[in-house]
């Protein structure tokens, strides 16, 4: 899991979500805002009309706070970031996340 220093807030999640520039990759649709402080905060969405069960969704959020966990020194300070999964996600396996993950952060980064 992700610390909870790297972890979005509620009210830093609306922020995120109504200020922040979108973007696409193969399995998230994704929102980047840059601030001032010195923090990297991440946030993973899954809407319960893509992924029914629960049990998958948190799976889910687990395996890209963990991906995401090991790529903290890639990532530049300050920055925010919410993951939306998108439909053609919901069976995707730990290899494609990783390397779909690892493309936003050098495409964008």
């Amino acid at each position: 899991m992700l610390n909870k220093k790297n972890r979005l807030t509620k009210e830093e999640f609306d922020i995120v979500f109504k200020n922040g520039a979108s973007k696409n990759s193969n399995y998230f649709n994704i929102k980047i805002l840059k601030t001032d402080n010195s923090e990297k905060k991440f946030a993973f969405a899954v809407s319960k009309k893509i992924i029914k069960g629960s049990i998958k969704r948190h799976f889910l959020k687990r395996r890209v706070y963990s991906i995401i966990r090991n790529s903290l020194e890639n990532i530049p300070d300050g920055v925010s970031i919410i993951f939306f999964l998108k439909k053609e996600g919901e069976n995707i396996n730990f290899q494609e996340t990783e390397k779909d993950i690892q493309n936003i952060i050098e495409k964008y980064f």
